[in-house]
């Protein structure tokens, strides 16, 4: 997303114009990595505005790790302590 913002000033209103006539009728999710970008883009003078729910995702809990590892407990933990529970890290 921050790419697509930053190399085509006309990026906005095509997203606007997409989600109006078909993505907001189908099971769709915007993801956006930087925060910042995200607000700008959903900011009140921007024509996505009003068209998208805010929603951060945390990192993992240890539980979750160790679900997602397989991993007993105290390696939970530590896999959740030397990855800081982010996803890309335990899939890498």
């Amino acid at each position: 997303m921050p790419w697509f913002t930053e190399q085509d000033a006309a990026f906005d209103g095509a997203l606007q114009t997409a989600w109006d006539r078909l993505l907001s009728r189908r099971p769709v999710l915007l993801l956006g990595s930087d925060i910042h970008m995200m607000e700008r883009l959903t900011a009140y003078d921007r024509p996505f505005y009003g068209r998208a729910d805010h929603l951060v995702l945390g990192p993992l809990n240890p539980a979750e790790v160790g679900c997602a590892l397989g991993l007993s407990a105290a390696d939970s933990i530590d896999a959740a302590l030397v990855s800081g529970g982010l996803p890309g890290i335990l899939r890498a």
